[in-house]
């Protein structure tokens, strides 16, 4: 029934597009955010990669802005 509901709803109005958009970029800035203190936190932790990882994470993740 969910899936039937699904497929015949309208169409997203132009407005609630743009706050889909808006949500979306907040996420993103958020998960940045997150991951810059997390790779600041990592400093003084001694497991091997960890802090290189969250640096790779955001690298990625700013190549995907571009």
């Amino acid at each position: 029934m969910y899936l039937r509901n699904l497929v015949s709803s309208r169409p997203a109005s132009p407005s609630s597009h743009a706050s889909r958009s808006e949500a979306g970029q907040t996420a993103r800035e958020v998960l940045k955010t997150t991951l810059k203190l997390a790779e600041r936190a990592l400093d003084g932790v001694p497991i091997p990669g960890a802090k290189a990882a969250v640096g790779s994470l955001l690298e990625v993740i700013g190549g995907l802005e571009v």
